[in-house]
């Protein structure tokens, strides 16, 4: 559109060129002095030409600008339209990643309220969207976490860190406890202040159950749920540096050990044996208070840790164990008894650690069962020495055999009736290269404990046929001797004793009806089904079997029936007073009358 300046420029142009023409056609028809007349009037339209040219170019440029200004102005508007719909969608993106989430996610004020959260964390919290809104966070937080919580969103907040994680528990809406990984991050305005957290959270809960159910099975025995030799060495630890610290604070730690316990698994089976354990472990519970530590070492074996009270009451306690775990064990109907054996250790100002109190109540445990079973023993330091003693032994044996340093000895049987030699009972004697002549009573228990007893059983048998043979030979009066070889109750159970028999009977050329193998009372009544199927396997290669000392071991008489026996050795503690005690004479004729 013209403005009003470029209007009548135009006009005066126009003007002028009509003067111009004018003046022009009044030369032709008036001559040259008009001519003179017209020139200033042609200068006139001259500049009024260049104004309007100048003009039309000023209004040209401007508006070739206008124009420009135009299309900035267009390109500017489209830009901004096509960033407020890049904004527009990635705030919906960001609207859809936040509701969607499969992470909690929150919005949190400075203050800790909850501005905005997400589907995934009402789900976690069990609760609508809409309830969690202007909650604190830290109402959901449990008591106990509340204050690395603080912590963590106070360092944010300062400045200390840009990003904090960490793993709480909270609350639901049930009030049931959840464990959650959350991460947060701070948000602040253009002038620095802080504007909200950003906080994601996680579901950690069955990861944490998984977890202390490791940790509880690498503390705990799976089958009784006590603590295991592990934990209870680390709470042995913590018992015996606060002892350190207060005098007055007594430590007693027991090694319980069931007698014969193998017996209940060879006999019953091991489901059977496994009930027994468990319900020992509930006596054991029962039997101790609350701040003692009741552990399964292993097997059959049991510790217990005492922290309070005097040595008095700690043996008040070891007895009342032993009575509670000696009573009868009633599973799936069957009665089934057994004894325990308990070492006892009390620490003192010469301990320098606290395995060595386990280590010793282990020691004053081997002494109980050494002595008999069935009772408790007190370490002593005399222990100690017996024990080191019996590990050389125990050396000293194992090398016994290799060095040929076993001797047998045969003690010669003789018929009352004849006076004649009916033949020997085969005896074994040590020659130790710096001890000299070591009584049996003192390696063959050394020996049963270790094992040992099997190499050296089956070297006696051998031995025995082999020198009963030689002196078979030396006369034809010698054909019928015979000899009575003692077996041990670990070598009595092994397998291939019947195989080891009818071999050393072979190769030694001994007739079966020579040989008597003597068995224990305490043998026979450890796994009565079984030692009663293996004396009929026995019996079949020929020998004869006896049982010795009998009347010590807790066997009945009525069961005599069912062993294949062929002599019965009466105890030398009966035979021995039968002139004084009329009991022993009473109890040798009733085993005489049952025998026959």
């Amino acid at each position: 559109m013209w403005t009003k300046q470029q209007l009548w420029q135009t006009l005066l142009l126009i003007a002028g060129i009509a003067l111009v023409l004018f003046s022009a056609a009044a030369v032709f028809k008036f001559g040259f002095a008009t001519f003179a007349v017209s020139v200033p009037i042609a200068v006139v339209g001259f500049v009024i030409y260049k104004m309007f040219m100048g003009t039309l170019n000023i209004s040209r440029e401007q508006a070739a600008q206008a124009s420009r200004h135009v299309e900035e102005l267009s390109h500017y508007i489209s830009e901004q339209e096509r960033i407020t719909k890049i904004l527009q969608k990635s705030e919906k993106q960001f609207r859809n990643s936040f509701e969607y989430a499969a992470i909690g996610m929150a919005l949190v004020s400075p203050l800790c309220e909850l501005l905005r959260v997400n589907r995934s964390l009402a789900k976690i919290l069990g609760c609508k969207m809409e309830d969690l809104l202007d909650t604190s966070l830290l109402s959901l937080v449990v008591p106990d976490d509340l204050d690395p919580v603080k912590v963590n969103l106070a360092r944010l907040l300062d400045g200390v860190v840009q990003s904090s994680y960490s793993e709480t528990r909270v609350f639901r809406k049930d009030r049931e406890i959840r464990w959650l990984m959350w991460s947060a991050s701070l948000v602040r305005e253009a002038s620095n202040e802080p504007s909200h957290y950003i906080l994601q959270f996680e579901d950690i809960t069955d990861r944490k159950k998984a977890e202390n159910r490791l940790l509880h099975n690498a503390m705990y025995d799976a089958l009784t749920d006590l603590p295991n030799r592990f934990l209870f060495l680390d709470r042995l630890q913590v018992a015996f540096n606060r002892a350190l610290r207060q005098a007055n604070n007594q430590i007693t730690v027991l090694h319980i050990d069931f007698d014969r316990f193998k017996l209940v698994n060879d006999r019953f089976g091991q489901r059977v044996g496994d009930k027994m354990l468990v319900e020992a472990a509930n006596r054991l519970r029962k039997s101790t208070r609350a701040s003692n530590t009741v552990a399964r070492l292993g097997a059959d074996e049991f510790a217990v840790l005492i922290e309070e009270g005097s040595f008095e009451q700690a043996l008040a306690i070891v007895e009342h164990i032993r009575l509670e775990l000696s009573r009868p064990f009633d599973i799936d109907g069957e009665l089934i008894y057994l004894t325990v054996s308990i070492g006892v250790a009390v620490a003192s100002q010469s301990y320098e650690s606290p395995e060595f109190l386990l280590r010793d109540a282990d020691t004053a445990l081997n002494n109980a069962k050494r002595l008999g079973r069935d009772r408790y023993e007190i370490f002593a330091e005399e222990m100690h020495i017996d024990s080191i003693q019996f590990l050389q032994m125990e050396t000293d044996l194992r090398h016994a055999l290799e060095r040929n340093e076993f001797k047998m000895y045969y003690q010669p049987i003789v018929e009352l009736e004849s006076g004649n030699l009916a033949g020997f009972e085969s005896l074994i004697r040590w020659e130790h290269p710096d001890r000299g002549l070591v009584s049996p009573a003192e390696f063959i228990p050394i020996a049963e404990d270790t094992g040992l007893i099997i190499p050296i059983g089956e070297w006696i048998l051998r031995e025995s046929c082999r020198q009963l043979r030689e002196w078979q030979k030396l006369s034809d009066r010698s054909a019928d001797l015979w000899v009575s070889v003692n077996v041990s109750s670990k070598q009595f159970v092994k397998f291939d004793l019947v195989t080891l028999v009818a071999d050393t009977l072979e190769e030694t050329g001994l007739s079966p009806r020579c040989l008597k193998l003597e068995i224990t009372e305490s043998t026979m009544v450890e796994n009565i089904d079984y030692v009663a199927t293996l004396m009929e396997q026995l019996k079949l290669t020929g020998v004869k079997l006896s049982i010795d000392d009998f009347g010590t071991g807790f066997s009945s008489l009525s069961i005599l029936h069912r062993f294949p026996l062929d002599i019965l050795k009466i105890d030398r503690s009966f035979v021995a007073q039968i002139k004084d005690a009329e009991v022993s004479v009473e109890v040798v004729k009733t085993i005489v009358a049952r025998a026959q």
